[in-house]
């Protein structure tokens, strides 16, 4: 499985290298801190995120090609596609950069934050980032509202 999940990795971070190439792609990242996270839940944060990698963009778009139920509201049309990522090749190549970049913020966290395995785990809590959390105790950065860290929370007490 482990062996699996590391060529999966590789083969996205080859894809992000393609698409970064490709000077007819535009390509818009969006994010939000745990902290907004935890103040306006999970959902409402990525629509928040996906707002802000539109806004990025160099170009605004005719349409946005959403992966899920849930669009954000902006006043460029919206189609949302269950499995996207699965349909359209816009969509996942949107799933790859965000993946990707997540990766990528996440050993920018490994580095900063030892002991959570945060580049192994990429934001999952794997045995090592659960060894780490008791073993240390919870980060700043780490999302309050989270179910497993709140039971971390109150068995800590």
């Amino acid at each position: 499985m482990i062996q699996r999940n590391l060529a999966k990795k590789k083969e996205r971070f080859y894809a992000y290298e393609a698409l970064n190439k490709e000077s007819s792609i535009l390509i818009g990242v969006g994010s939000s801190s745990q902290e907004e996270i935890d103040q306006i839940n999970i959902r409402q944060a990525t629509l928040k995120a996906m707002l802000r990698a539109v806004e990025s963009l160099k170009e605004e778009p005719t349409q946005l090609l959403i992966d899920g139920i849930s669009s954000p509201t902006c006043n460029i049309p919206c189609c949302t596609v269950k499995k996207g990522d699965q349909k359209s090749f816009s969509i996942a190549a949107a799933s790859i950069i965000a993946k990707v970049t997540r990766d990528n913020i996440m050993t920018s966290f490994d580095a900063q934050y030892l002991g959570y395995s945060f580049k192994e785990n990429v934001g999952y809590g794997t045995k090592k980032h659960i060894h780490g959390l008791e073993k240390i105790g919870i980060s700043e950065i780490h999302r309050k509202t989270y179910k497993p860290i709140q039971q971390f929370l109150a068995e800590s007490v």
